[in-house]
């Protein structure tokens, strides 16, 4: 599995990191960058786009200490990172200032007038080995 691109900005003392289990019903392995929620005190993929709260994944499900521990570490605040866990936009580009929600696949996705706004682009950089082709640099809320 390739390892995803995600920079933290901000010092540590700016978020709350806490580890959950992921629930047997999340299909996909858990990357730094993804965004998921909190259901039953288990992680779970966001039920809609849109949804609220979710939180910012830190460690990879594959590392060994996270399969050891049994849990993901996930964080919640004022953030600031880099990250390539974002949705192919369909029609058009990302851009600074464009708002972001979260999307049922646990990335992050262009608002489309429709759920909650957590976070912001500061920054897009492009990078032809990016699942979306680009990173961006994220205010996250």
């Amino acid at each position: 599995m390739a390892k995803s691109m995600f920079e933290l900005l901000v010092a540590l003392d700016k978020f709350v990191v806490f580890s959950k289990p992921v629930a047997p019903t999340v299909t996909v392995k858990l990357k730094p960058g993804m965004i998921v929620t909190v259901v039953n005190d288990q992680i779970v993929l966001p039920p809609r786009e849109g949804y609220s709260p979710v939180y910012v994944v830190l460690s990879d499900q594959d590392e060994p200490v996270t399969i050891a521990s049994g849990t993901v570490g996930i964080a919640f605040g004022d953030m600031r990172f880099v990250t390539d866990q974002v949705e192919s936009v369909e029609s058009g580009t990302y851009a600074p200032g464009d708002a972001l929600v979260a999307s049922t696949n646990g990335k992050l996705k262009k608002y489309n007038d429709s759920g909650n706004i957590i976070g912001y682009v500061e920054q897009v950089t492009s990078n032809t080995q990016a699942p979306a082709g680009v990173l961006l640099t994220v205010q996250f809320k």
